[in-house]
């Protein structure tokens, strides 16, 4: 199974997705999971080692470069 080496570096906005293949933004980060926002008030709780993707929150002179 794919994880990522270091899941204790994710935090709140961070872009994810879940082994099963599930994108989503993290909304808060417990101890082993994390709360993930898959919808508009929609949020799931997976377990950290089965995100297998993550993208950290743009800062806001990064989002507008593009």
């Amino acid at each position: 199974m794919l994880h990522l080496q270091k899941p204790h570096h994710l935090k709140p906005g961070d872009k994810v997705v879940s082994a099963g293949g599930i994108y989503g933004v993290i909304t808060k980060v417990e101890q082993d999971a994390v709360r993930m926002e898959i919808a508009p008030s929609v949020t799931i709780k997976i377990a950290k080692t089965s995100i297998v993707s993550s993208t950290p929150k743009e800062a806001p002179a990064e989002a507008d470069k593009k």
